[in-house]
């Protein structure tokens, strides 16, 4: 199962897994494992409870100085969920949960630790995104410097997408303030869907595109894409964005997995 295959650690090694390994398996994936049966939050390098089930027990929020409860409204750490009053505050928390583990993933993976804050809203309802976004579904945020609308909590929670979205989009906001905001969008966004353990599903999304001829885009393409507004037809944008967003995902594969792990990015970053 792709959650079996080894996660991230900073010192590796890298490649986590051999070829063979890899066409037997597909890529790893460990965004689902914390809504089975059993888990347990992770633990940081100082022994810090983080992500999915540390800031709610039995259905209520622990008590943390970092933590503030509002009407609608969840802010940890440098993040501000706003969210629909019909939920209760541990129905969206998860939510927020990822978003801290994403940024333990940027610290110690990549060295990176952005300052500021992250406004994240999460709209009544699809078609409410819509609107706001001018976005399809198969774009599951719009981040603009240091806000974000995503696709409703519970909307991502049903596509099983959740984990992937919130945690490539918290990437993407840490890795835009690295590198002296140079980094190019292949390996800004590459590197989000990469820690996001995104490649089982972009990998099936090229699925019905493989028809056509290759899908892989060279980073120049790649940057036009992610780095410009949709496209006004939704098929084309559609095409396009799940190309590039497969391309920069395999340009950071190969970027960490075959050239050293994670020692030379953040020399880089």
């Amino acid at each position: 199962h792709a959650h079996e295959l080894a996660d991230f650690t900073p010192q590796g090694p890298y490649p986590r897994f051999t070829p063979a390994e890899l066409a037997a398996s597909g890529y790893p994936d460990h965004m689902h494992a914390f809504f089975w049966p059993g888990w347990s939050p992770l633990r940081d390098a100082q022994g810090r409870a983080y992500g999915p089930g540390s800031l709610c027990e039995g259905g209520e929020p622990v008590a943390r100085p970092d933590l503030t409860i509002e009407p609608a409204a969840i802010t940890f750490g440098p993040f501000h969920l706003r969210h629909q009053p019909v939920y209760r505050p541990c129905d969206v928390m998860v939510a927020v949960e990822l978003c801290d583990l994403a940024r333990v993933r940027c610290r110690e993976l990549l060295g990176v630790e952005r300052a500021g804050t992250l406004t994240i809203t999460s709209p009544d309802g699809f078609p409410a995104y819509q609107r706001r976004t001018g976005r399809g579904a198969w774009r599951l945020y719009a981040l603009a410097g240091d806000s974000c609308v995503i696709q409703p909590v519970a909307t991502l929670m049903a596509r099983t997408l959740l984990g992937h979205a919130l945690v490539e989009m918290t990437v993407e906001w840490e890795l835009a303030g690295a590198a002296g905001g140079a980094l190019p969008f292949w390996m800004r966004c590459g590197l989000a869907a990469y820690l996001a353990d995104s490649g089982v599903h972009l990998n099936n999304f090229m699925a019905p595109l493989r028809s056509a001829g290759p899908v892989l885009l060279r980073p120049a393409a790649v940057d036009s894409i992610l780095g410009a507004p949709p496209a006004a037809d939704p098929g084309l944008d559609q095409a396009l964005f799940r190309r590039a967003s497969y391309s920069a995902f395999l340009m950071a594969w190969r970027l960490v997995e075959e050239n050293g792990g994670f020692a030379p990015l953040r020399q880089l970053l």
